[in-house]
Formats: C-alpha cells, structure tokens, sequence
C-alpha cells in the first residue's frame, strides 16, 4: 500500500515506537489521529523520501519525549495545516 490511514478514532494508541516505519520506501503519506503525540527515533528511516506525514494534533501538542529525530526529514503537516479533499489528505496553501 502506498498510504496508511491511522486516523480512526479506534486506534488507541499514542505513542509510535523507535523505527515503526523504517524501510517502508513505498509509503507516500501517513495519517495520524488526535490521540498520537510521541515519537521515537527515525520512526520513518529508510522511507520514501517525499512521504507526507499528517497529524491531527498541533505540533506544541507533540509530547515533549518525542525525539527530534522522529521525522527524519519528511514533511509533516500539523493540525489546521492540511485537509481531506475527495479522501485524499492535501496541504493547506
């Protein structure tokens, strides 16, 4: 699959482990509901490079454990940032 749709509401979890997504290079965005705000490491190391990363939280909602590394460079887009357009996230210009 190219994208992974996290944003259900039962999805529980908060907290996305150290290199939960590494070497997933086909992934070109994932979507994350309210309730995750911690990151580990390299959580997407070895992805796609243009892969989007969009989260339903503000980023001074992100837990203050989460590394500095987590993203390891893709683009997140934050809360109030992007926006479902035909079931499609899209940035917010």
């Amino acid at each position: 699959s190219t994208y992974l749709d996290l944003s259900s509401e039962s999805n529980t979890f908060t907290t996305v482990g150290d290199y939960a997504f590494s070497n997933k290079y086909k992934l070109e965005y994932v979507i994350f509901n309210d309730k995750v705000n911690t990151f580990g490491d390299s959580v997407f190391f070895g992805t796609n490079a243009n892969l989007k990363v969009y989260l339903n939280i503000t980023k001074e909602e992100l837990n203050e454990n989460t590394s500095s590394y987590w993203n390891d460079g893709r683009e997140v887009f934050y809360k109030g940032e992007w926006e479902f357009i035909n079931n499609v996230p899209t940035p917010i210009n």
